[in-house]
């Protein structure tokens, strides 16, 4: 994904130039005692105090810059005050103090603080789930940072923007970019961003019921993060895998685990969604009311620190659990969870309890409503994915003078061609005529000469089959022997030996290239299989919908060239690229298969070598379409369509 480097906003952004009224001000400015300020500043920084008291140490470093005139310190107080305000939850503020921050950046024409406040207004418009403004704020802080060329920043705002496609459901696209931003923090020592990308691939897998995939993400974040509240979180995640499938006592020994943790104690927020996710598992493996009290205990604490998000899954859980034994309680925590969504205007969770309230509703005129709703809703959710879907798109793609303009193109064609066809109707039906009989024509000389070329290409596969055999029969075999003679013989031919054996095998590596292959069977294992044998510890291989497209129905000649081909791709990938991660996708685009091909490695100058251009080679032979792009360090990419 490329392009979202290059995204161009075409919304007005008018919001941006909102500020507080200290800045509208036109009263001569005080002096500034800077002592007072370094005093409170530091106290905002001092990660030994609680957050409130910070807090209140930002908002007076601030207020005592904005008596005067230096705006290098209400920048760096406005950078500390923001991010306190939305630690606090105080997002709305938060929002305020980042578009004067923006304000106080562009009056100074500083392009970091520029760039550093566009993010934080997209990522405070994200909590608040505000996702189209999130969308283009980020994209404009992208515009900044790639001016001053901080692939850093590029990767930090990139890693917003995959969280936003997989939160509309845009799972595909959320992957891409969650690998686009890896590439940019390649060359960074930030194993915290490299592990809040590995959580958001592992979500999206979750999310596609791609259980084991979702494992191994979340495994990669364990292992890659230095914090240790975001280690609880991807632990708890592995758990909740283990519950999602049923395998319930794999889930309490890990949450069990996690609870033994000292330092989940001092943090609240972990704790009581590790003892909440624990009491749920052990009330689904036992349907024992005893663990109802744990719960309301975990509800208790997500209360007293303002959890909004904790208490609709408290809520949730308990409405379920009391549904068999109290219907009037299971109904009451419904209730919760729809008001709880629908105070922070979150459509998916208030679905959520509106189901949950169908279910435990005592009358059929109340589940009627809640049914109503719930349809209306469900609508409204799919309307604004699918909506800001296209505008993302639009951003790039399209603009209204583009669209005005091709209207009037069209609608003047038309008419034209409406005039045309008045005056020269039986013109137009010998044209037809004349058309028809190409096109006849040119099909059936097509027709005979796809037979033909899948002829050669059958042809050309039995020849390898024979070459195969003749290697493998005749001169691998020859070598083997003449190192077994080598060896009865007690001379010290060390050397000697070791230069045959890479001969014999390169000869069985070459025999192993033009093998026979076994078409005839599951020709999607075939193709599994054959990726596997390129997966080890340093890379791993994902494949999407392979198993989704019908790769049976596929003519022989084509099941070869397709093999062929992604087995060229792939030693190209293990002798060339480095690289960490591959990820092959299936799809059928126009009634046409498109294999897109993708790894994170070192990239390089497009130079077909024989074996990429044998693989473009096989590919038109078949009137398919090879695709490769590659910069260096920039990963390699190649679509196939065939």
């Amino acid at each position: 994904m490329h392009h979202i480097r290059f995204i161009i906003a075409f919304l007005a952004l008018s919001l941006l130039n909102c500020k507080p009224e200290s800045l509208e001000n036109n009263q001569p400015s005080l002096p500034i005692k800077k002592s007072f300020f370094n005093i409170q500043y530091q106290k905002s920084t001092d990660t030994s105090l609680d957050r409130a008291e910070r807090l209140k140490g930002a908002r007076l470093a601030y207020k005592e810059a904005d008596k005067g005139d230096v705006d290098s310190l209400k920048i760096k107080a406005l950078l500390e005050l923001t991010k306190l305000l939305n630690m606090e939850h105080k997002t709305d503020s938060a929002l305020i103090y980042s578009r004067e921050l923006l304000h106080v950046a562009r009056q100074n024409n500083d392009s970091v603080i520029i760039g550093r406040a566009y993010f934080k207004l997209g990522y405070y418009n994200y909590e608040k789930f505000i996702l189209d403004s999130s969308f283009i704020y980020h994209n404009e802080s992208i515009k900044i940072f790639e001016l001053l060329k901080d692939s850093l920043q590029i990767g930090r705002n990139i890693e917003i923007l995959a969280v936003i496609h997989s939160d509309i459901g845009n799972y595909s696209v959320s992957d891409e970019l969650a690998i686009e931003a890896l590439k940019f923090y390649k060359n960074f020592d930030k194993p915290v961003y490299n592990a809040t990308l590995y959580n958001c691939l592992a979500i999206n897998a979750k999310l596609r019921q791609e259980y084991q995939e979702a494992l191994y993400w979340y495994q990669k974040a364990i292992e890659t993060t230095t914090s240790e509240k975001n280690k609880l979180v991807y632990l708890n995640n592995v758990a909740n895998i283990y519950k999602k499938t049923g395998d319930y006592e794999v889930a309490i020994k890990r949450y069990e685990s996690i609870l033994e943790n000292e330092k989940i104690i001092s943090d609240p927020k972990n704790y009581s969604r590790t003892l909440d996710n624990l009491a749920y598992s052990r009330w689904l493996l036992t349907k024992d009311p005893v663990y109802i009290k744990e719960c309301l205990k975990a509800l208790k604490i997500r209360i007293e620190i303002d959890d909004i998000k904790g208490q609709i899954m408290s809520n949730i859980n308990l409405s379920e659990m009391y549904f068999d034994n109290d219907i009037a309680k299971s109904r009451e925590h419904a209730h919760n969870v729809y008001q709880l969504a629908t105070q922070i205007n979150h459509a998916e969770d208030r679905l959520e309890g509106l189901a949950l309230l169908m279910r435990s509703s005592n009358t059929p005129n109340s589940y009627n409503n809640y049914a109503k709703e719930y349809i209306f809703l469900t609508d409204s959710v799919k309307r604004a994915h699918e909506k800001l879907e296209n505008k993302f798109a639009k951003i790039y793609f399209d603009s209204e003078e583009n669209r005005d303009e091709n209207a009037a193109l069209k609608t003047a064609n038309l008419e034209k061609e409406l005039k045309l066809s008045q005056s020269q109707q039986m013109n137009t039906i010998y044209l037809s005529l004349g058309i028809i009989s190409i096109i006849s024509f040119v099909l059936i000389f097509m027709l005979f000469r796809s037979r033909y070329q899948k002829e050669k290409l059958e042809e050309v596969y039995l020849t390898e089959t024979r070459i195969s055999k003749i290697v493998h029969d005749e001169v691998a075999n020859d070598l083997y022997k003449t190192m077994v003679d080598l060896e009865s013989d007690n001379s010290n031919k060390e050397i000697l030996l070791d230069n045959l054996e890479q001969v014999y095998e390169k000869t069985r590596d070459i025999s192993r290239e033009f093998n026979a292959l076994d078409l005839e069977t599951d020709f999607s294992e075939v193709v599994k299989d054959l990726l596997y044998a390129y997966k080890n510890e340093d890379v791993n291989i994902i494949t999407k919908g392979v198993s989704q497209v019908d790769l049976d129905n596929i003519d022989i000649p084509e099941k070869t060239l397709i093999y062929r081909v992604l087995q060229e791709l792939m030693t190209n990938m293990k002798k060339h690229s480095q690289a960490s991660l591959v990820i092959l996708t299936f799809q059928m685009v126009n009634n046409k298969l498109q294999i897109t091909y993708s790894d994170d490695g070192v990239g390089c100058e497009i130079n077909k070598s024989n074996g990429l251009l044998n693989a473009e080679n096989r590919i038109n032979s078949l009137k398919g379409k090879l695709t490769l792009h590659s910069n260096i360090n920039e990963g390699f990419k190649a679509t196939i369509i065939i």
